[in-house]
């Protein structure tokens, strides 16, 4: 069982290892909770509200285990989270400060548990700003997560074989870029990297178009119009009218007229 500890600022994260679907020893999860008490006790506020961690759940130790039991499993990656805003923070102010804790669970060959806390201020409706696919960026290089990154990414590649050439474009990146899963939407795959991006679109079997630039993962999130208007910005999908790559994204439209644009866009880079 390996432990990694780094505090920053505002931010601070822990690394725990178990066998493949196990949980790390309970001793483990109770040193991790006190750490967590630490770093956001200084929040409190006595006098009002001021939405950290403790002031909405007392007993860290069992909140630590629910968010970790609900990261658990044997294959990919999984989060869940819990912030100090709790069911009221939709109805918070833009701004309010909170505090967040992560739980991401990343499964290879063995589960490496992330805990990552940050205080952070919300954004419209109570949003949190930053995203578990985000948290992994930041603690991603840790070696216990890297190493199960390495699995998880992998996995995908046997699944997706063109995805190998999307990662033989990024080799001019300081550091590297791991894609843990595609998001469907359609007939079109978003590959979803650590870090929260969308680095490149699959369409139908072999159609593959690199995002430039990226797209956040708020945006493939969006509704299909939005979506559809980016997908042409940002690819060579911007010959298709509107209309087709709006039907590919609703699981319609012509997998052949997608297709023919790839064809284009290899030739044009020969």
């Amino acid at each position: 069982m390996r432990k990694l500890w780094r505090k920053l600022k505002r931010e601070a994260h822990w690394v725990l290892t178990a066998p493949l679907g196990k949980l790390p020893r309970e001793e483990s999860l109770k040193e991790c909770a006190e750490k967590i008490r630490t770093v956001d006790a200084p929040y409190r506020d006595c006098f009002r509200s001021s939405h950290t961690i403790g002031e909405l759940q007392e007993d860290l130790f069992h909140l630590v285990k629910r968010l970790l039991e609900a990261a658990r499993g044997e294959e990919g990656v999984l989060a869940h989270r819990a912030d100090g805003g709790g069911t009221l923070r939709y109805v918070l102010n833009e701004g309010t400060e909170v505090s967040v804790l992560t739980a991401l669970g990343i499964h290879g060959l063995r589960s490496a548990y992330v805990l990552h806390f940050e205080r952070t201020r919300l954004g419209r409706w109570g949003r949190i700003p930053h995203s578990p696919l985000w948290v992994l960026g930041r603690v991603g290089h840790a070696p216990p997560v890297l190493e199960e990154l390495e699995v998880v990414q992998g996995r995908l590649l046997k699944k997706y074989p063109t995805l190998k050439e999307a990662l033989s474009e990024m080799t001019d990146h300081p550091r590297p870029t791991f894609l843990v899963e595609v998001w469907r939407r359609g007939q079109v795959g978003f590959a979803m990297a650590a870090g929260g991006w969308a680095t490149h679109v699959l369409v139908g079997e072999r159609a593959f178009f690199a995002l430039n630039p990226p797209l956040d993962e708020g945006v493939v999130d969006d509704d299909r119009e939005s979506l559809a208007r980016a997908l042409r910005r940002n690819t060579p999908l911007g010959e298709l009218p509107s209309s087709a790559v709006l039907a590919l994204l609703q699981g319609e439209g012509n997998l052949e007229a997608a297709e023919r644009v790839w064809v284009l866009a290899r030739l044009a880079t020969w």
